[in-house]
């Protein structure tokens, strides 16, 4: 197997998406812990984190 490097793009998109899955599971683990939200309430709760906006 060769070992291709990647170009600058596409290692901005590797970076870009390393930091959202990061970010996705940090999220997630707030959430888990607030076990009281709904379903509904926990997406919401997640969704404004990751928008990295204060959450209340």
């Amino acid at each position: 197997m060769t070992n291709r490097a990647m170009t600058p793009s596409q290692r901005a998109e590797f970076v870009r998406l390393s930091i959202a899955t990061v970010d996705t599971l940090k999220a997630i683990e707030v959430a888990h812990r607030a076990p009281t939200l709904s379903p509904e309430r926990r997406d919401r709760v997640v969704s404004i984190y990751r928008a990295g906006k204060a959450v209340v």
